[in-house]
């Protein structure tokens, strides 16, 4: 798969440098027709700021070229806030909006249609007046960001197969031995495992470890909860990771490696209810000597949701305490603002449930796991095999 050029002689070099020229004449065109510019002197004292060209190509589900884009984009970071600009806003949807939109798609059986306008962008007015240098051989001649759906069935698939491969390419791993768990049991991460000297730090400089985990965490938010608990931990390292960090971060990879053909599922159900998974962890932070709590809810289905919502818990005290409206001794230690899920209880919006340890589908979220009971969990999210689906 050939990679996408990042300038416009890289572009000219490709085996496609024709394709990528009809896009950029598409563009160009649009620009004019939507009169973005107008062809003027340079006036004494002013700045022009450059451009670039993004080249990006659209595939299908398979990883084939549906169609090639051209953008032209003006290179705003050389512009100066409160000078050049104020302030700056990108509408772009949550991934959970998403995700949320996804589910109800396949809960009521309903058909999604998909629309995208050309140049959108160029319909807007700008207030400021903008200077920008003129095309490389575009000057005028007066002067010089996949689906599968089973209909019958009522399932939704989302997978991310293109993208993962995509980053295991840029990072070196495209042939990395494909590992079972993203994270191993009873691994731990901390400060101390952060770099101590100067020549340790220049060392993890080299290496591209924020690239990495960000670019894990857009596919953990997209479509794989099963990798949100280790890329969490690593995102809290980004400033000054150790080697540590950046051998978890590979090890993440190599899970992806194995499972970049896992998809996120929705299914339809006979009954539409928001279902929440809770799970703590005593002295298991290793920044912080304090209670860490972490409630992980992952929405399934949202709209006329029943009342109340229920919370599963693991922990048969915590069950016990959220439904009496009883105090003792033995509880003075816990924060006052936890006491508002006893207020929801009491108030019918939700309800605390038991469940068995072997069921709590959130543990994958707060901990590393054995690899067969990990992947019984994240089955249960929903994340798991299109073959597997069928069965």
């Amino acid at each position: 798969m050939e990679d996408d050029p990042i300038n416009f002689h890289q572009a000219m070099k490709t085996s496609n440098s024709k394709k990528w020229i009809d896009v950029m004449k598409d563009e160009h065109k649009s620009m004019q027709d939507n009169k973005v510019w107008e062809l003027v002197p340079l006036p004494e004292g002013a700045k022009p700021i450059g451009y670039k060209w993004i080249f990006k190509t659209k595939r299908d589900a398979n990883g084939n070229v549906e169609r090639y884009k051209a953008r032209l984009a003006a290179k705003g970071y050389t512009q100066k806030e409160g000078i050049d600009f104020t302030e700056t806003f990108s509408p772009v949807s949550s991934k959970d909006s998403f995700r949320i939109i996804m589910a109800l798609a396949a809960h009521f059986d309903l058909e999604l249609h998909h629309m995208d306008v050309k140049t959108a962008f160029l319909n807007g007015d700008i207030e400021e007046t903008i200077y920008m240098v003129q095309l490389e051989n575009f000057e005028s001649k007066d002067s010089v960001n996949m689906i599968h759906r089973d209909r019958s069935r009522g399932i939704l698939r989302l997978s991310q197969k293109n993208y993962i491969d995509k980053v295991l390419k840029r990072f070196g791993m495209q042939n990395c031995r494909p590992g079972d768990t993203p994270v191993t049991k009873g691994d731990k991460f901390s400060l101390t495992q952060c770099p101590k000297s100067n020549l340790e730090i220049q060392e993890m400089q080299k290496i591209p470890y924020a690239s990495a985990v960000g670019s894990l965490m857009y596919d953990q938010v997209c479509t794989r909860p099963d990798i949100a608990y280790i890329v969490g931990m690593l995102g809290r390292y980004l400033t000054n990771p150790g080697i540590d960090h950046w051998i978890a971060a590979k090890r993440v990879m190599r899970y992806l490696q194995r499972t970049k053909d896992y998809m996120l599922t929705y299914k339809k159900s006979d009954l539409l209810e928001v279902i929440g998974y809770s799970d703590s962890d005593f002295a298991g932070c290793q920044i912080v000597g304090n209670l860490h709590q972490a409630i992980f809810t992952w929405l399934r289905i949202l709209e006329n949701v029943k009342r109340p919502l229920k919370l599963f818990c693991d922990n048969k005290s915590a069950v016990l305490y959220s439904n009496n409206n009883r105090s003792s001794s033995k509880s003075k230690h816990i924060d006052i603002k936890f006491l508002v899920v006893k207020e929801r209880v009491q108030n019918g919006q939700i309800s605390i449930e038991h469940i068995g340890r072997n069921s709590m589908i959130a543990d994958p979220l707060t901990k590393g796991l054995p690899p067969k009971v990990f992947h019984e969990h994240t089955a249960h999210m929903g994340v798991t095999l299109f073959e597997d689906i069928m069965i």
